[in-house]
């Protein structure tokens, strides 16, 4: 497994689990202690094999081509298929796409696909969608 730690404003650090949210930890009286890199009450053969430390990114990735977007209704979910996004030369890369149905967050997927199973028949959506970057360098 892959866990990135990436230090964010106001004495938080996020944490991701093999490019998905796992938590945000956050210290309102102030920074978190001094760096370092540890496992506790790991099972025995269990390791820390490699840690590298990068830049965070700060230049968000490029928007889904909407031309690439293709749905497909069912009487009882919906399917979104699109072109993944481009992140910047410097990036590091898409961590995966957020999804919105009407204003309202449903999930984030590491995939090219969305199914909506959760939808009613004869009844209009508006979803949102976007990429978000995987923050550090793997």
């Amino acid at each position: 497994m892959i866990i990135h730690a990436v230090s964010v404003a106001n004495n938080g650090v996020l944490v991701t689990m093999d490019g998905l949210f796992l938590t945000m930890i956050w210290d309102a009286e102030g920074p978190l202690g001094q760096p370092g890199i540890g496992a506790r009450e790991t099972p025995s053969g269990n390791s820390i094999a490699l840690v590298q430390l990068g830049p965070l990114d700060r230049v968000a990735p490029s928007g889904v081509n909407g031309q690439s977007v293709a749905t497909t209704p069912f009487p009882n979910s919906v399917d979104i298929q699109f072109q993944g996004a481009a992140d910047d030369a410097n990036g590091v890369g898409v961590m995966g796409y957020q999804f919105w149905r009407d204003g309202q967050y449903i999930c984030l997927k590491r995939t090219l696909v969305f199914t909506d199973d959760t939808v009613q028949p004869d009844t209009s959506y508006n979803y949102t969608f976007a990429p978000l970057d995987a923050l550090l360098k793997e």
